[in-house]
């Protein structure tokens, strides 16, 4: 689905995305200490270096765990997360499951988190961690 953010007759209009790609919010950034490292990218390798960045950062910045012995799970994002939610999910609805969905995609936890997606709502909860906006060296 796309959405447009210009209205009819805005030059900008011509520039924007067909389509929404959450992996670009791993590429393209402000800098600050919890953003995602500023890199080089080569349109050859586009797609791959894309998936990388994305498992990187979520990878660094995701904590799974599972509550006292209790069933229960507590997944810590990056608040990316929180902040753009819709494009994280295919309805651009910003369901907490469906962004939970597409970090289970890139995160190497053997499967913990994909585990508590398949239990009810009641079973896991979201936090998001402090996001610190300092400049990164």
């Amino acid at each position: 689905r796309r959405r447009s953010y210009f209205t009819a007759g805005d030059v900008r209009a011509r520039a924007a995305m067909e389509t929404r790609d959450a992996r670009i919010h791993f590429a393209l950034n402000c800098g600050a200490t919890s953003c995602p490292p500023v890199r080089m990218y080569d349109a050859a390798k586009l797609n791959q270096q894309l998936d990388l960045a994305a498992r990187a950062y979520i990878n660094a910045t995701t904590r799974v765990r599972e509550t006292k012995n209790s069933g229960r799970y507590v997944v810590e994002l990056s608040k990316l997360f929180k902040w753009y939610a819709s494009d994280f999910t295919d309805d651009g609805r910003g369901k907490a499951r469906d962004v939970l969905r597409f970090v289970a995609r890139f995160l190497n936890d053997n499967g913990t988190t994909a585990h508590a997606l398949d239990q009810p709502k009641s079973v896991w909860r979201i936090t998001y961690a402090p996001y610190d906006w300092t400049m990164s060296p």
